[in-house]
């Protein structure tokens, strides 16, 4: 019975630690198939058994022996001469103790003879009494496909950056470029412009005008140049302000009315709305009709018809409408198969180009731009010789009746104001620039006083009593002290009759966020170079007629 007993208990062991070696088989060939190499390594005996490798897998293979020698040994003869140095280091048996006293497992990764990434980790199998590691795990798989991604995101991340840093430099190389070409052509547009007022003769006023357009076109490319590189830059904003349904459109086509004349093209005008009064961007509006109506008036024959209607679509956001501007023209059309790259960069008609109409072919990739940058949309139908029609709609919030309110009490007061009498002082370092001004200021009637910067226009201010000047027109590229820090200054002035004189950016930082930033800066107001009279004389009008 005592045998028998034996027995049965013999081979319930028998069978548990049959159990056991195929739990044990299981749990090493579920591991062999992420690591093609396992060894078991005893750190006090310095004793390791292969448990799988290449070629005999989920079984104990019989290999073993001293542990360190068959890690010098893989070292020697798998790892790439380049990556030795470092692997040596981390296959030290003598070290992995103390660099695993706080963590269960440690890696490498190094590049294999056969061209391969593997990686190895030795992971915490038993510790002592004391807590320090004497048995581990050393195992090895393949990560070359792991390793080709990260190398793969890391190429992508360093051209991302490279990208990013050479459209940077692109960005502040153009708006440097832009100060740059607005100050001569500042010159060039304010000289033929008092020229004008002197010349008699037909002939000298004809090529006066042909000045005058050609500078105007070439500021126009550098405009379209620079906005497109502000627009690929992610720099473009939107500023909404308050404007009447309309406004922007009249005021375009009064600038493009000489042309047409010339050309005998007439002007339709239409406007069907209930709500008038919007937030708008007016600025980049002003702009998107601009390359409409300017492109409907250059590609129209003489006898052509330029035709612009406004209407009001219903908008499912509350307090929004949207509105729909349809631009067409009876001039020479675009063929089917150009329409698709309208909107691509510096694409431009073969017909258009062979008409010799300038341009850069950047108006409607512009165009495109700014109203997607609204949330709009735009449709084009064209056809040869019969002309093109553009539909944008765009989503505007209503204005509030403050704003409409304020706007009209401000139209009712008298628009003109008298300028006789009123001291300027004109910050300006540029010796061409400052004369062009001056003349302009004094025709309107101003006293003008220049300082040629920033350190100069705050020593002026602080010398002279209040009331020495009206009002400052401030260049804000200036040495010694830039117009922003003149503005800083003054602004901090104790006596609040000096701190708070009308200050009016006059500078060839043109955009809307150069605009922007001199209000932020305390300014009142901003005149962009070239300079436009009538524009400069409204800034000035409603300066005054605020302060």
């Amino acid at each position: 019975m005592e045998k028998e007993e034996q027995l049965q208990r013999a081979l319930k062991e028998a069978e548990e630690a049959r159990n056991e070696a195929i739990i044990d088989h299981e749990i090493i060939s579920a591991v062999s198939r992420l690591y093609f190499s396992i060894f078991r390594i005893d750190l006090t005996r310095d004793f390791y058994e292969e448990i799988s490798s290449d070629n005999m897998v989920h079984r104990l293979t019989g290999h073993e022996g001293n542990a360190q020698e068959k890690m010098n040994e893989i070292c020697d003869t798998i790892v790439l001469k380049e990556h030795r140095t470092s692997v040596r280091r981390f296959f030290d048996l003598s070290t992995v103790a103390d660099r695993m006293a706080d963590t269960y497992t440690i890696e490498i990764e190094y590049r294999a003879v056969d061209g391969n990434w593997h990686e190895a980790r030795f992971i915490e199998k038993k510790r002592d009494a004391s807590g320090r590691v004497t048995h581990i795990l050393y195992v090895t798989r393949n990560v070359s496909k792991q390793k080709q991604q990260e190398l793969e995101q890391e190429r992508l991340r360093i051209a991302y950056q490279a990208a990013e840093k050479a459209n940077e430099a692109k960005t502040t190389f153009l708006l440097n470029m832009s100060h740059d070409i607005r100050t001569p052509m500042n010159a060039i547009l304010g000289y033929t412009e008092l020229m004008r007022k002197e010349i008699k003769d037909e002939k000298l006023l004809h090529y006066q005008e042909m000045i005058e357009e050609s500078s105007n076109l070439l500021l126009s490319i550098v405009n379209n140049v620079l906005d497109m590189a502000r627009i690929e830059s992610g720099k473009m904003e939107l500023d909404e302000n308050y404007d009447e349904v309309g406004g922007i459109i009249a005021e375009v086509c009064k600038v493009f009315a000489v042309d047409a004349q010339k050309k005998g093209i007439t002007f339709e005008q239409s406007v069907e709305v209930t709500h008038t009064h919007l937030m708008v961007d007016m600025t980049k509006m002003q702009e998107i009709f601009t390359n409409l109506i300017s492109n409907a008036v250059k590609y129209t024959p003489s006898g052509g018809k330029v035709t612009i209607c406004i209407s009001e679509l219903p908008c499912e956001q509350e307090g929004y409408v949207r509105i729909k501007c349809e631009v067409s023209d009876t001039g020479i059309g675009m063929s089917k198969e150009f329409l698709p790259h309208l909107f691509d960069s510096f694409s431009r008609e073969r017909n258009t180009t062979m008409g010799k109409v300038a341009g850069t072919g950047l108006g409607m990739a512009i165009v495109k731009s700014l109203v997607d940058l609204m949330s709009g949309t735009i449709e084009v139908e064209s056809e040869l010789g019969k002309g093109t029609k553009f539909t944008i709609i765009t989503p505007h919030k209503i204005a509030d009746r403050n704003y409409y309110e304020k706007h009209e009490n401000q139209t009712s007061k008298d628009t003109e104001t008298e300028f006789k009498g009123k001291r300027i002082l004109l910050t300006e370092d540029n010796d061409l620039n400052a004369e062009i001004a001056e003349l302009i200021l004094k025709d309107m009637g101003f006293d003008v006083e220049r300082a040629e910067d920033g350190i100069i226009c705050v020593n002026k201010l602080e010398r002279n009593p209040v009331g020495t000047y009206d009002l400052i027109l401030m260049d804000i590229q200036m040495p010694n002290m830039n117009g922003y820090k003149a503005a800083q200054v003054i602004r901090r002035l104790p006596d609040h009759g000096k701190s708070e004189i009308p200050i009016i950016a006059m500078t060839a930082n043109a955009f809307a966020e150069d605009r922007k930033k001199a209000m932020e800066y305390g300014m009142n107001g901003h005149i962009a170079k070239p300079i436009n009279v009538e524009k400069m004389k409204e800034t000035l009008q409603e300066v005054f007629q605020n302060t």
